[in-house]
């Protein structure tokens, strides 16, 4: 049976029913959020950037309502669990595989459905591809699977034309700029300058269906005629140019906004930015199954207006290569934007559970 063992530190979280705790597991301390009986079949939810174990808030209490045990944890440097500051320590498939399974094991479980939005989704389906024991089922939301070279800083580089030493005349892209360092503080320039303004962060990043919003919007900034320069400022400076989202999404509250802050005021942002820096370390670790469809029951939850759909050439496209990645997905769409599971929770959630006791694979 799944005997749990006692589980140090165990919080209060702000949402009823779920329950906040902490664990050594993989080298380095994990916090878990949790619901639902442990004995039930187990979900594991990994959340994307910039995020926190709360985007999933309505989906861990609809799982536990539908029979599941479900946990999502504070990913790999963010919130409550530790960031490491070398970037190698964030391959999928070296270690951030290491952690969820140490969670499973530590949970009592052999087995799970794993779920991922944005960061989390590539986690997921690098996991599903890499431990189909493991995982017989998996979901992804906005981030889709494509047999076809990953990006990679290198990549990205020549795509946007930045040259070795001179990025501030070359264009802007938010992976590209999530890598660079300030030569004057040796930190991430990105994290200098979300920290600045946490709460502003969040409110922009996440305030409407429309955020953040695809880079062709950024154009003809006050300063500087060409805004895809990245002399044109930060990403903050960009979406500072767009609607400003004070008054947020019905989806959102003040509330959330306020923790999702407190999180980042609290443990920085760096630890986040760790997953674009890791880029070409999970491409190479991942050479031998990147390549490789996965064939176990999926579902994939697209957003019709999110910024990854426009990336990847919208709808269609997103059909297409999926077809290929991943043969046994069922594709939902859902007339929205980025944040998925929250701006569409009830949906999500009808999908999810339906797609979880639906078919024959068991958890």
């Amino acid at each position: 049976g799944h005997r749990v063992r006692i589980m140090d530190g165990v919080q209060a979280s702000p949402i009823a029913g779920v329950t906040l705790q902490t664990a050594q597991l993989n080298g380095i301390t994990i916090r878990y959020a949790s619901a639902g009986d442990a004995a039930s079949p187990l979900v594991v939810l990994c959340h994307g950037w910039p995020e926190s174990w709360y985007s999933w808030r309505h989906q861990l209490v609809a799982l536990a309502g539908a029979g599941f045990y479900a946990i999502a944890p504070d990913m790999r440097g963010f919130g409550g669990t530790d960031a490491p500051k070398d970037p190698a320590l964030y391959d999928h498939f070296k270690h951030i595989s290491g952690d969820i399974l140490a969670l499973m094991a530590h949970v009592g479980h052999g087995t799970a459905a794993i779920v991922g939005h944005d960061w989390g989704a590539a986690v997921a389906w690098n996991l599903a591809v890499m431990r189909p024991d493991k995982f017989p089922k998996v979901c992804a939301m906005s981030v889709p699977r494509a047999l076809r070279t990953p990006f990679t800083v290198a990549t990205l580089k020549k795509q946007f034309n930045w040259k070795a030493g001179a990025p501030r005349a070359d264009n802007f892209f938010y992976m590209l700029y999530h890598n660079e360092i300030d030569p004057k503080t040796g930190n991430l320039v990105a994290a200098q300058e979300y920290s600045k303004h946490p709460r502003e962060f969040f409110e922009r990043m996440m305030g409407t269906s429309e955020s953040p919003e695809w880079q062709e919007k950024h154009t003809n900034a006050p300063k500087v005629g060409q805004f895809d320069a990245r002399d044109a400022g930060g990403f903050m400076d960009r979406m500072r140019t767009l609607k400003d989202p004070r008054v947020v999404a019905p989806w959102l509250s003040n509330e959330d906004l306020d923790y999702y802050a407190n999180e980042y005021s609290a443990n920085g942002f760096a630890g986040g930015l760790n997953y674009y820096r890791c880029m070409d370390h999970t491409v190479e670790s991942g050479k031998d199954y990147l390549s490789k469809p996965i064939t176990q029951p999926a579902l994939f939850i697209g957003g019709t207006r999110d910024m990854v759909t426009v990336m990847f050439g919208g709808v269609e496209n997103v059909n297409s290569v999926m077809a290929a990645a991943v043969p046994n997905c069922s594709m939902k769409w859902l007339e929205c934007g980025h944040w998925i599971q929250n701006e569409k929770s009830a949906e999500v959630n009808s999908a999810l559970i339906a797609f979880l006791k639906g078919g024959s694979a068991k958890l």
